[in-house]
């Protein structure tokens, strides 16, 4: 073999072995892209479902000024973490802001009765703002506790729009999973993961019986206070320790 040609075999060789080191290289960022979403956005998606069922409980309660005041909380902490990411988001940016000039445009609504076109225009709104962030999350959590919120927080949401709803409910999300699905699969997770937190369980077995309660009897005052306590538990320094390791 000519010393040109063992050259440029070579030269070719190390350009693959290049190649393929650097193909193997995106592949596997994008594996590790799709294991866990960024902190923010897991954080945004949580406020998404927070968003809907606080001012889904203004709806429900008439105007009562506790449930905007939540409403808004979350509208600000969200807007702070999409300021964080400056823009790298457009359609949820856009949605974000059509979720403040919803609530905005009803801050001081008068309510006469069941309004079915605002219970339905923000519960279609607050569902391609859902779908919109969990496209970009890929549902993937970076704890249990994050994953067990993610569970909770889209029952409150579909529990409150049905508590809203003379017809059943607008939906949650794009999913078809219905509550009695997604109680069983919170009810396995805690079963997994949290089988050793007794406070949690009770919170939990209370919600449990309410919710699937939903067709029957409804008590969203009840269930937004036993939901905030499940929050606290799982923000507590012992989860939150649990998800730094």
């Amino acid at each position: 073999m000519s010393r040109f040609m063992s050259c440029f075999l070579s030269s070719a060789a190390s350009r693959f072995s290049t190649l393929l080191l650097s193909g193997w290289l995106v592949i596997f960022s994008n594996i590790a892209t799709a294991q866990t979403a960024p902190k923010e956005l897991q954080q945004l998606e949580l406020l998404s479902y927070q968003l809907s069922s606080s001012f889904g409980a203004f709806i429900y309660f008439e105007g009562q000024q506790e449930y905007l005041q939540k409403a808004k909380q979350n509208l600000a902490d969200g807007r702070q973490i999409l300021t964080t990411l400056k823009g790298q988001h457009p359609q949820v940016d856009k949605l974000w802001q059509q979720a403040e000039q919803f609530i905005e445009d009803n801050t001081n609504r008068s309510f006469e009765g069941v309004d079915m076109t605002l219970e339905a225009s923000w519960g279609l709104l607050t569902i391609q703002l859902q779908d919109a962030i969990a496209d970009l999350t890929l549902l993937k959590y970076s704890n249990q506790a994050m994953a067990l919120q993610s569970e909770l927080e889209q029952i409150l949401a579909l529990y409150i729009k049905f508590a809203n709803s003379t017809v059943g409910g607008y939906g949650v999300s794009r999913s078809d999973k219905s509550i009695e699905k997604r109680v069983e699969d919170v009810q396995q997770q805690i079963d997994q993961h949290f089988a050793d937190d007794k406070r949690l369980q009770r919170k939990w077995g209370y919600i449990k019986r309410t919710v699937l309660a939903y067709n029957s009897n409804t008590a969203p005052y009840i269930v937004m206070k036993v939901f905030d306590d499940m929050r606290a538990i799982l923000r507590s320094e012992r989860y939150q320790q649990i998800a730094a390791d």
